[in-house]
């Protein structure tokens, strides 16, 4: 529908599972300290985690979805660490936000949900 954005979450592969690549910064964890989660072995090991985001991170009230522990999503689209996907009400990727400096413009993303109205 023309100038409407909707918004979804995908979850993906832990970056930085204790058993892989651990790191101590918690510093964008609300002040519970660093994440310590091993990487999951199964759908449900990788669903509960995703809850377990959801529920931590109450602000996020978007639809998640979450990628089967086979990568599907992560190997076909490269989203890790963290990548913004724009598709057009057609079904086609119009848009893809790459970082820079490590870091996103938030305002780039808004551009291009604007630039659909």
């Amino acid at each position: 529908m023309k100038g409407h954005v909707d918004i979804i979450f995908v979850y993906i592969v832990e970056a930085h599972a204790i058993d892989e690549w651990p790191i101590s910064s918690g510093r964008y964890n609300r002040g519970r300290g660093p994440v310590s989660v091993s990487q999951p072995t199964s759908n449900e090991e990788r669903l509960a985690l995703a809850n377990k985001f959801r529920s931590d991170f109450d602000c996020l009230e978007v639809p998640m979805l979450v990628d089967p522990i086979q990568n599907e999503f992560e190997k076909k689209y490269a989203p890790w660490p963290l990548r913004f996907y724009g598709v057009d009400e057609n079904g086609k990727m119009s848009y893809i936000a790459n970082p820079k400096d490590c870091a996103f413009d938030p305002l780039e993303v808004w551009q291009w949900c604007l630039s659909k109205k």
